[in-house]
């Protein structure tokens, strides 16, 4: 059972079909060797912190976060003075 082997090309490796899968596989390694290439740009352009776009990106982000901790940090004490004059003044 499962011995012995089966469609095995009995030859030095210069049939027909041996060379036509040999063929086949390099366009195939071609075309991953370019899907790879696209790939890895792609991955590079993502992750790059120097381009333009990241950069404002990011940028807009800090602002926004600056200002959302400016504005948390700053509105107890605001509210609290007018509170104060508030009670103060009947």
């Amino acid at each position: 059972m499962g011995e012995g082997t089966t469609r095995v090309v009995e030859a030095n490796g210069a049939g027909a079909r041996v060379t036509e899968l040999g063929e086949e596989i390099t366009g195939v390694r071609g075309q991953l060797d370019s899907l790879v290439t696209e790939l890895d740009r792609r991955r590079h352009v993502v992750t790059s912190w120097t381009r333009p776009a990241v950069t404002r990106r990011v940028g807009g982000m800090a602002l926004t976060a600056a200002v959302m901790a400016a504005a948390l940090l700053l509105a107890p004490r605001f509210t609290a003075r007018y509170w104060l004059r508030r009670t103060l003044r009947g």
